[in-house]
C-alpha cells in the first residue's frame, strides 16, 4: 500500500528523509554548519525517496474518510494506479524536499538557535527550498528571536582592589 499524500508532498517521503538525516548527523546539532547540513540533508533523503518511489496521480477528487488516494483510484477504476512521471515527479519530489527542509529548522529559542536558524533561511532560498516571500516573515521571526535574547556582555571581574578591601 503506498503512503498518504497531501497536496503533492509524499508524507511518507518527507519522514524518510528526516529519519536519515537525524541518523547521520544526530538530534541536536551545535552550529549553524551542522544544522544548515541537517537541514540540507533531509531535504535531499526526501527528494530522493520521491524518486525512488513515486506516487500516484492525485485527482481532484478526495478520497473518503480512512480511505487512501490508491484504495479510491482502485475503488473506481480498473488497472493499476498511474504513477507520476516527468515534471508532476519532479515538482512533487522538490515540494517534499521542501517540507523536510522546514521541518529540520531549528526553534528560535536562543541566540545561537536563531542564527543557525537564519544560516538555515539563507540557504533554503538559495536551494530554492523556500520562496522568497515566505523568507521576510521567517528573518522577521528571527530578528524579533534575536532582540528578544540580548547578547551575554561580558562584565569585567572586579578586582581586590577595585572591590574596596585593598587600600
Amino acid at each position: 500500500m503506498r503512503p498518504a499524500h497531501y497536496k503533492g508532498v509524499h508524507a511518507s517521503s518527507v519522514g524518510t528523509g528526516i529519519a536519515n538525516a537525524i541518523f547521520a548527523v544526530g538530534t541536536d546539532p551545535n552550529s549553524p554548519e551542522s544544522w544548515v547540513r541537517f537541514c540540507v540533508r533531509a531535504a535531499e533523503e526526501a527528494y530522493e525517496a520521491v524518486i525512488e518511489n513515486p506516487p500516484i496521480y492525485v485527482s481532484d477528487r478526495m478520497p473518503g474518510p480512512g480511505e487512501s488516494m490508491l484504495e479510491r483510484w482502485q475503488r473506481d477504476n480498473d488497472g493499476p494506479a498511474p504513477l507520476l512521471t516527468g515534471k508532476p515527479l519532479l515538482a512533487a519530489a522538490h515540494a517534499a524536499a521542501a517540507v523536510a527542509f522546514m521541518c529540520c529548522m531549528p526553534k528560535v529559542t536562543g541566540r545561537r538557535q536563531t542564527k543557525a536558524y537564519i544560516a538555515c533561511i539563507a540557504v533554503g532560498v538559495q536551494r530554492q527550498y523556500i520562496a522568497g516571500k515566505d523568507a521576510k516573515p521567517l528573518l522577521y521571526t528571527a530578528q524579533l528571536a534575536l532582540q528578544a535574547h540580548p547578547e551575554r556582555t561580558k562584565t569585567p571581574r572586579q578586582s581586590r582592589r577595585n572591590a574596596g578591601f585593598i587600600q
